[in-house]
């Protein structure tokens, strides 16, 4: 089966790149630049005298690059800070595979700061982003209904290999649905266009259920997860879409930065008129020096000792601003050695009577529940 044809890929790269408002170009397996869009020129200085986008990379690191991308990876790597006012926050390298499996195309986005970005091109990006998710999710209903029938196949013709890339295409996808909703709820927060939907929600059921919900998706996991929650009965006004996505991202985080055996453990109380809620692991920690990027969009930090790890860099900016538009507040504490540790605590805002509760969310109650697509970076995923 081919993956992509590359004809077809530069036209569609320039129907949905051309306008947008952050620099994104593509290149051929070399790096050399085969097409850009008019906003690299503004944040690239001189980038029409770039024949290859190599030396946007960090110095030494191409080699290991290709090697990554050439097994499908995307690569998220540190910017160089670029001489035209804009300063990209990270670049996001994204393969393209030809029909054998092999590395085509690169695309290279470069995610702007938002102080850089006008009122307008606020607007404008949190359109693109709501449109790239919606698109992506309308591509990745056809690959999903086209993956079981094959599987179906190969099983029945006893193709390992077979079941082995359709293993991995099905979890590309699940990681492109999250890429698409985080990128879109990201932009809705940067930008203030998202809408609280606050409801009264039984907090100790809604975390028991989430717990023991990850707990289940995250089985096969050489890192344990343990929790405590140290109430039995709270109700609150509260963004139950927010809080559940704040919740799983840092467990995401602490799953993807640690090793095997060290335990994720998250805690919940109540302490005087707030919930306080944190995620502890026993990772390789972050330097002092990092700490204070950590929660800005796109930045993602890159352990020497963990080598490539498939992070966007959106996790962090989507708990910090989902807990201060629930009016909370978010800290990050590292010791390199010993781990991470990220608390947040939100008032306990009492629901007015009358108001309705949502319906008990089903977290893992089919293949495409909230847990799979959220934790897709570190969970198990259903059998095709």
């Amino acid at each position: 089966m081919e993956i992509c044809n590359e004809t077809q890929y530069l036209a569609a790269a320039q129907s949905i790149f051309e306008h947008a408002h952050l620099p994104v170009l593509v290149c051929d397996k070399k790096m050399l630049i085969l097409w850009h869009n008019s906003c690299a020129e503004v944040y690239i200085h001189g980038l029409t005298g770039y024949p290859s986008a190599a030396g946007l990379l960090p110095t030494g690191d191409l080699g290991s690059i290709l090697a990554q991308l050439q097994k499908g990876l995307d690569v998220y790597l540190p910017s160089p800070q670029l001489p035209a006012g804009g300063s990209p926050l990270q670049l996001h390298l994204i393969p393209v595979l030809g029909a054998q499996g092999q590395l085509q195309l690169v695309t290279l986005m470069l995610p702007v700061a938002s102080s850089s970005l006008t009122e307008g091109s606020r607007r404008q990006i949190d359109r693109v982003s709501t449109a790239f998710s919606a698109a992506s999710r309308t591509n990745l209903t056809a690959i999903f209904s086209a993956l079981s029938p094959l599987a179906r196949k190969f099983e029945e013709y006893a193709d390992y290999e077979g079941q082995k890339m359709l293993d991995q295409i099905n979890r590309s996808a699940y990681r492109l649905l999250r890429l698409g909703k985080n990128i879109e709820q990201a932009s809705q927060l940067l930008t203030g266009a998202y809408q609280l939907q606050l409801r009264p929600v039984e907090m100790s059921r809604l975390l028991q259920d989430l717990c023991q919900g990850a707990a289940t998706v995250l089985r096969q996991s050489p890192v344990p997860l343990t929790y405590q929650i140290d109430f039995k009965q709270l109700f609150m006004l509260i963004d139950q879409q927010l809080l559940v996505g704040c919740i799983t991202n840092l467990l995401s985080n602490a799953f993807l930065y640690s090793s095997d055996q060290n335990t994720v453990h998250l805690h919940a109380q109540v302490v005087r008129d707030a919930l306080h809620i944190s995620v502890r692991d026993r990772g390789a920690g972050i330097p002092a020096e990092v700490l204070p990027r950590v929660f800005d969009p796109y930045y993602s930090y890159r352990d020497p000792e963990l080598g490539f790890v498939q992070a966007a860099g959106l996790g962090l900016t989507i708990c910090r601003q989902a807990v201060q538009a629930m009016g909370g507040q978010i800290f990050l504490t590292s010791t390199p050695g010993d781990g991470t540790t990220v608390r947040f605590s939100l008032p306990i805002t009492p629901p007015q009577p009358g108001l309705s509760s949502p319906a008990a969310e089903d977290f893992i109650g089919n293949r495409y529940s909230s847990l799979y697509v959220d934790l897709a970076d570190v969970c198990t995923f259903p059998y095709l």
